[in-house]
């Protein structure tokens, strides 16, 4: 078996801006050091050397062969919220990413087969299936979360594919053959009939953000397939145009499998619209320094102890946007504690008759 330590890098991916909705790939994949093993037609990826990385990318070719299948259990049980494949993949095998955290998955474009239970029981909310593509094995898809299937090409041969699923939509082409033929099986809430795809123009490329126009650039208005990853990294640009907004809900957790554990936020930011992170889990949350607002509730009832911020932070201004956070302990308050300022966010336990509020907490006014 060959392995090659590989350096990572940031991918970006160009999209056409004409719709008031589109869809982007962000920065930050990382292409880990993996095992392989030759193959007849190129290179099989077995797995990772070490640790696989949250987001990661699998390359063209290896010690100049092409990448072309993901072997059996590669990355099984793994921690791996985002994969991108390269067009070289004609395979994807067996138990390939069963029991994973996989949410998203970018499928190479010239891919044929997805063997039986390659992606069973991990978190996948979306899958787009290249035209080329020819049969996917039973219970490929057992127990993801899927809600949104494009097909862009003619019908493959499957079986019971998606089975205890979210409640899924099948979409298809309508050059296509063989659709929309039989019901596809969803074990769990009954058999589908395919549906005519309003995609098929242009091939659909979901990346990890749904967004509108705002000002001179774009407002994040969620994440595509309303299902996020947990480590949120907001780009600077998506497309070529800045990102200025958070809106309104973009990230609202549900509950604890949709909350996000950590966030960084683009530098290229103004507004974070109210209610934008609420409920959440991350801990910290560094501020831009070009924000100049935030909305109601923004940050309300995440597990918010630490703000970074600049000096030109007006923490008057924005107080409403981090209500109900449990904060830290000291001095017998809760507290956030911002980079230069202390908010007060209540009593440790219960208020004395007569309060006096501190003049510093920590050494902090």
């Amino acid at each position: 078996m060959l392995s090659r330590q590989i350096a990572h890098y940031l991918l970006a991916v160009s999209l056409s801006f004409l719709s008031i909705t589109s869809w982007s790939v962000t920065d930050g994949y990382e292409i880990p050091e993996l095992n392989y093993i030759q193959i007849e037609n190129g290179i099989e990826i077995t797995g990772c050397v070490e640790t696989c990385p949250l987001w990661m990318e699998i390359p063209e070719s290896i010690d100049g062969y092409s990448v072309t299948s993901i072997g059996e259990e590669a990355f099984d049980n793994t921690n791996i919220e985002w994969v991108i494949l390269p067009d070289t993949i004609l395979v994807i095998k067996s138990w390939a990413f069963k029991d994973s955290s996989l949410r998203r998955i970018k499928l190479s474009r010239n891919l044929k087969i997805i063997e039986e239970r390659a992606f069973w029981n991990s978190y996948v909310r979306g899958v787009v299936f290249p035209e080329s593509l020819e049969s996917i094995g039973n219970y490929a898809f057992h127990s993801n979360n899927i809600s949104e299937v494009y097909f862009y090409g003619d019908r493959p041969s499957m079986g019971d594919v998606f089975s205890y699923n979210y409640s899924s939509i099948f979409l298809y082409c309508n050059d296509k053959s063989g659709w929309p033929g039989d019901k596809i099986i969803d074990s769990r809430y009954g058999d589908k009939t395919p549906q005519l795809s309003d995609k098929c123009d242009t091939y659909y490329d979901p990346g990890q953000f749904t967004y509108v126009p705002y000002e001179d650039g774009i407002e994040i208005t969620g994440c595509t397939f309303n299902y996020c990853v947990k480590n949120l990294i907001i780009p600077d640009y998506i497309d070529g145009y800045p990102v200025r907004s958070i809106a309104s809900r973009s990230f609202p957790a549900h509950n604890s499998d949709s909350s996000i554990y950590s966030v960084v936020l683009p530098d290229t930011l103004r507004n974070i619209a109210s209610n934008a992170f609420i409920y959440n889990t991350f801990e910290n949350v560094s501020i831009p320094s070009g924000v100049s607002s935030i909305g109601e509730s923004a940050f309300e009832y995440t597990s918010i102890t630490d703000v970074f911020v600049d000096d030109s932070f007006d923490m008057a201004k924005n107080a409403d946007a981090f209500r109900f956070n449990p904060g830290k302990n000291g001095e017998g308050f809760n507290y956030l504690e911002f980079s230069n300022q202390i908010m007060v966010i209540g009593c440790d336990g219960i208020c004395p008759t007569e309060l006096i509020i501190p003049h510093q907490i920590t050494g902090k006014v």
